[in-house]
């Protein structure tokens, strides 16, 4: 029967066999992680046996083979997550293209009329009107406005190239999602209407309108 004493130093060669399994398993996390800290247990028991130095080199394995289970097990973690975002690579891509594609919806379209009632409701909607008369621009942002004022900028087009004509800050209140402004232009001409956001100058809406002499 085996002594006491010759039970302690087997437990040095054991740490040193578990040591050198948990190296081998440290590509797999959850078995390497049992192995290598019942070797280091086993280690530090067997440090005082006749085993000392295969006990010390049983937890010097040991701590090394912690440490490779630490690095697979983050480097396997990442590399989950990086798998992730791979497989939704298509995901990402329409949530870029719905992105931008809002970011277009969100210039919202101005609309022209001859007449507009006080619910601005928008008659004789057109894009052609006469000089010297009287017509409305409607911009319906479909969300509040955000600010207490809005740019209008119109601008005179000559073929590619525009120019400002005339320019205005207007009034509005921050919850209000739609307004209504009463339009003069006394030379024909093609022009387009931008309604900018003062505050940060983001461009809300724009049109283009186009003014005649009628005989």
């Amino acid at each position: 029967m085996e002594t006491v004493e010759e039970t302690k130093s087997k437990i040095g060669i054991v740490s040193f066999i578990l040591g050198i399994i948990g190296l081998m398993a440290g590509v797999l996390p959850i078995i390497g992680a049992f192995v290598t800290i019942a070797g280091l247990v086993l280690g530090i028991k067997g440090h005082s046996t006749n085993h000392k130095k295969l006990a010390t080199a049983g937890i010097f394995l040991c701590v090394v083979g912690l440490f490779e289970i630490v690095v697979n097990g983050a480097i396997s973690y990442k590399g989950t997550t990086a798998t992730l975002f791979n497989s939704g690579t298509n995901t990402a891509n329409i949530n870029i293209s719905n992105v931008e594609n809002k970011s277009t919806e969100t210039v919202k379209k101005i609309i022209f009329c001859g007449s507009i009632d006080n619910d601005l409701n928008p008659t004789n909607v057109g894009d052609t009107f006469s000089v010297d008369s009287q017509f409305y621009t409607k911009f319906d942002n479909k969300a509040p406005f955000k600010t207490s004022k809005l740019k209008v900028t119109i601008y005179v087009m000559n073929g590619s190239s525009q120019s400002v004509f005339y320019t205005e800050d207007q009034d509005v209140e921050q919850d209000y999602t739609a307004l209504a402004i009463p339009l003069n232009i006394s030379t024909a001409g093609k022009y387009k209407i931008i309604i900018t956001r003062s505050s940060d100058n983001q461009k809300l809406g724009e049109g283009e309108v186009t003014v005649v002499f009628y005989n």
